[in-house]
């Protein structure tokens, strides 16, 4: 499973997608960067917040 150029773009995920063997398949990494589809559906929901508000607070300083 590729995560979407949205998703991507996101995570500013730097150079090529190299699928990562084990679990279910789904993982890929960039670099040191692991991207894996959400498991934990109360965790993602107690996170994405917090993630969300870091993100404006960095578009905000224009960084």
């Amino acid at each position: 499973m590729i995560p979407t150029d949205h998703v991507l773009d996101l995570f500013a995920v730097p150079g090529a997608l190299e699928p990562l063997a084990g679990g279910q398949g789904n993982s890929v990494r960039a670099g040191d960067l692991v991207l894996s589809p959400g498991r934990n559906p109360q965790l993602q929901s107690r996170l994405s917040p917090m993630l969300a508000a870091g993100r404006r607070t960095r578009h905000a300083s224009g960084a």
